[in-house]
């Protein structure tokens, strides 16, 4: 059981590494500042995996060599603190929203605070430490889940609001069996769920990794460097917007009211009222601030 384990284990980190290779080519093409903190995320889920594995390579030689137990040290503690760092500035960014420097300090915080429960967690292994450890990490989730929750309609790609949605929707998935294996160690009835212990972090982590494969990878891909123009005519295509629509779209996300618009197209408000429904039925938006947003971020 444990070396199918083991090679469950290698299947995930050669995953996680096919991931990391396609975003850091993405990063490379786009050369956006989301697309840096995809790579970052992705190489924090990918140490962890590493940590496991290591661990569970140790377990299987009985008394691994001092220098991976070492590592598998340093890995797990640089791991989180990564992953602490980079998590919500990827749905900051992603967003359309520039960190700023309360996010600098939250973070920094943070890891601040990681350390030094690890640190007196080596000394003194007691609950209430763990649980501690266990409450900051799921802070850092719930922070980064708020911020995508709160602003994730407003964003101009679908491409990206399908991958956050999928995200969203396989983290919620995993949660109780994360928090189950974060717990197993403090509630003895839970003691004999070993199985979960043994798959469920890896099962997350393969499971990220390939709709960051599939369906993240095309937005953080996409180049920063081209045209206003031709960034909003992509926009327009990926809503499947038509010509008329698209002319209308484009002075409504300058602000314009729908007479300004009337007057510039030599079309009825009426007219224009009924392709801005058209609009907001295709790209899911309800107002014109919300849409003008989408369209900044899109573009």
């Amino acid at each position: 059981m444990i070396h199918f384990q083991f090679l469950y284990y290698l299947v995930v980190l050669l995953a996680g590494w096919t991931t990391l290779t396609g975003a850091w080519r993405a990063w490379r093409h786009s050369r956006k500042r989301a697309a840096l903190y995809f790579i970052l995320v992705i190489l924090s889920f990918w140490l962890i995996q590493l940590e496991l594995t290591l661990q569970l390579y140790g377990l299987i030689l009985r008394d691994g060599p001092p220098l991976i137990r070492i590592w598998q040290g340093l890995t797990d503690t640089a791991a989180v603190a990564l992953l602490f760092v980079s998590l919500p500035l990827l749905a900051k960014t992603s967003l359309g929203i520039a960190p700023g420097r309360s996010d600098r300090i939250i973070s920094l915080a943070t890891v601040i605070l990681l350390f030094i429960l690890k640190s007196l967690y080596a000394r003194d292994e007691s609950r209430m430490i763990r649980l501690l450890g266990i409450a900051l990490i799921y802070a850092v989730l719930f922070r980064t889940g708020f911020l995508l929750f709160r602003y994730g309609s407003n964003l101009g790609s679908r491409e990206l609001r399908r991958y956050l949605r999928l995200t969203g929707r396989t983290s919620l998935i995993a949660l109780p069996f994360l928090l189950l294996e974060h717990l197993r160690p403090l509630i003895p009835v839970l003691t004999p769920l070993t199985g979960v212990e043994a798959l469920a972090l890896p099962s997350f982590f393969l499971a990220l990794n390939l709709e960051a494969l599939l369906y993240g990878r095309p937005f953080f891909d996409r180049p920063s460097s081209l045209s206003r123009e031709d960034r909003f005519a992509r926009f327009c295509e990926e809503y499947g917007l038509t010509k008329r629509e698209r002319e209308v779209a484009r002075l409504y996300a300058r602000g314009e009211t729908f007479a300004r618009v009337a007057e510039e197209l030599f079309i009825s408000p009426k007219t224009v009222d009924k392709h801005v429904e058209n609009i907001y039925a295709k790209t899911g938006v309800r107002s014109q601030a919300q849409f003008i947003h989408m369209v900044i971020g899109g573009i």
